[in-house]
């Protein structure tokens, strides 16, 4: 009876053994089986990922997104047009200035403060008090403080310029790029996003379709600013127009 017993034991643990090798099978099986079919999943989604990015832009797209660019292109040579004008009026402002500024020993041109207590050269820098003796500094038509709004202005336009030719320069490149038989659907939706993100605000305001909530120009908000005429300047200046060209 005693052995009967044991060999009961013995079967069951045997038993249990088996059923808990099926089941560690079991587990590694469906562990396997997952990861088989989490790797054919990222493989079909890269497989997606490529076959897209592979498309290649349509005929139509590609004229689309030219005729695109055609309306940027103009916008920023209105831009620059616009831009070049507000240049020259400063120029003619600042010229006006310095021809009634005072002029030191050593030909330097400047502006005394209102207030008296400092200057600026015709560079917009300060003048060092301790080799220059601000005192003996006369007060002229313009102050410092003029000029200096001027010289800001001046700068202002200048880095706008900036701004607008290196935005051209990705017009070119885009519509270069497009050009390309390896141009995908993909590439241009990207280039379109971007170009139009990164558009200047001078650029934005010579499209078609723009709308501004307020009408300022560049030339009036200056004008505010200093309470300048063009009555004071040279009549030549004052009768110029058109710019010259734009650089």
């Amino acid at each position: 009876m005693l052995r009967v017993m044991e060999d009961f034991e013995i079967r069951a643990l045997h038993s249990e053994a088996l059923r808990k090798e099926r089941e560690k099978w079991f587990i590694a099986a469906k562990e396997h089986r997952e990861q088989k079919e989490l790797k054919a999943e990222k493989a079909e989604e890269e497989f997606l990922d490529f076959a897209t990015s592979a498309i290649l832009a349509t005929e139509v797209e590609v004229q689309e997104f030219q005729a695109t660019l055609d309306v940027y292109d103009e916008a920023t040579v209105k831009a620059l047009i616009e831009n070049q004008e507000a240049l020259d009026f400063i120029q003619a402002q600042i010229d006006s200035m310095l021809s009634s500024a005072y002029v030191m020993e050593d030909g330097t041109r400047v502006f005394k403060s209102e207030d008296g207590t400092w200057a600026v050269d015709e560079h917009g820098n300060r003048l060092d008090q301790e080799t220059h003796n601000i005192d003996e500094i006369p007060q002229t038509k313009h102050t410092a403080e003029e000029y200096l709004d001027v010289k800001q202005e001046e700068h202002r336009l200048l880095q706008e310029r900036q701004e607008i030719h290196e935005y051209q320069e990705k017009l070119d490149n885009a519509r270069e790029r497009s050009n390309s038989d390896d141009f995908t659907k993909e590439e241009l939706d990207e280039l379109e996003k971007e170009l139009e993100a990164e558009m200047p605000e001078t650029v934005k305001r010579q499209l078609p379709d723009y709308e501004s909530t307020q009408e300022t120009s560049l030339k009036s908000n200056f004008d505010n600013s200093i309470e300048l005429s063009l009555s004071e300047l040279p009549q030549q200046v004052a009768k110029q127009t058109l710019a010259p060209g734009v650089q």
